[in-house]
């Protein structure tokens, strides 16, 4: 179901089941878990732009059991939601496959890229799928044929190697995973980069193409691809140009030090950087189950004030406090999982 205005609901769940699905509703939800993981609260925050549907979607599946792994994703999706809702419904699935492929249930960066190369494998839908209701039809043949939506996707898991607790971040696109910190040394950490092609990585790997040569690649890819990303799902017809789905991978062995990890789509990071969302949720982390939306907030706030600044706008004071008059205000999609930690690591 699309609403086309962002509607703000609040709800916290208790974890009583392992896996939670997030579906295709503009709204805000806080989960609150018990010490999973190292995992203490998600609490989660999505707006889409008024009167357009929310293409961001999310997922988070919390596991006790030690050989097994927990995980939140956020998926941005782009030029429709067919891609960002597969990706929703099957990344997980596909790593469990994976490390069922590779005989392993230990993490490591081939059985994630593996993983998302298997979900990249989707299998269009043919007219006799079509006719099949969706429990019916065969999982690895949800896209149609002519969907040309794609979808970034950033995901955290959390991993149990010997008696450590370790943090993989698998990545495509331009959300962002950013670690938040007590040191004082090294407030905040960037766990991805965006995959940009004015990415100095990304240029290099594009310029192995022969179309890439020269000077001015950033503008030459967005001429030609029409895709502002040079990692993502889906876009088929940007294949042959450089676009992959290849994630890059990171592994973090968690500190006692670390607190908390913001994962947002870059319709965030387009309006605060990652050192002053950082540096807000350290300083208001007293109430863990409304971070996420507290940091939407300020966002809005922020970008509220600089239209008022920009462009001489009046807008009432009881719109800048008020959540759903400021997701009105809001320029793209925005979705903040933030993923507050435990003091043990």
């Amino acid at each position: 179901m699309h609403l086309a205005s962002p509607k703000i609901i609040t709800i916290l769940w208790l974890f009583v089941s392992p896996s939670l699905f997030c579906m295709k509703r503009a709204h805000e939800d806080s989960l609150s878990c018990d010490s999973i993981n190292r995992i203490k609260i998600v609490s989660i925050a999505s707006t889409g732009r008024d009167h357009s549907p929310n293409e961001d979607r999310y997922f988070v599946n919390m596991h006790e059991s030690t050989d097994d792994f927990s995980c939140v994703v956020i998926c941005d999706g782009h030029n429709g939601s067919g891609w960002a809702n597969y990706a929703r419904d099957n990344l997980y699935k596909c790593l469990k496959d994976s490390c069922v492929d590779n005989r392993n249930i230990k993490f490591s960066d081939h059985v994630i890229k593996s993983a998302f190369k298997k979900l990249s494998n989707t299998k269009n839908q043919t007219p006799e799928d079509q006719k099949l209701s969706l429990k019916q039809r065969n999982p690895n043949k949800l896209i149609n044929k002519h969907d040309q939506s794609g979808t970034t996707a950033t995901a955290v898991f959390f991993v149990q190697e010997d008696k450590d607790w370790v943090i993989y971040i698998a990545h495509v696109g331009d959300s962002r995973a950013v670690l938040g910190s007590s040191n004082q040394e090294c407030r905040y950490k960037e766990l991805c980069q965006d995959h940009r092609p004015s990415n100095t990585n990304e240029i290099k790997r594009l310029q192995k193409y022969d179309y890439w040569q020269g000077k001015d690649l950033a503008a030459k890819w967005q001429g030609k691809s029409g895709v502002g990303l040079t990692r993502c799902f889906g876009h088929s017809k940007q294949k042959s140009l450089g676009l992959i789905c290849e994630p890059e991978v990171c592994r973090h062995l968690t500190k006692p030090e670390d607190k908390f990890i913001i994962l947002a789509t870059d319709g965030l990071w387009d309006l605060i950087s990652s050192e002053e969302a950082v540096n807000f949720v350290g300083n208001n982390i007293q109430t863990p189950e409304k971070i996420a939306d507290s940091l939407l907030v300020y966002a809005l706030k922020k970008h509220v004030k600089h239209k008022e600044a920009s462009a001489c706008l009046d807008i009432k004071k009881e719109a800048q406090e008020n959540l759903t008059q400021l997701s009105r205000q809001a320029p793209d999609d925005i979705t903040i999982a933030i993923i507050v930690l435990t003091d043990e690591a």
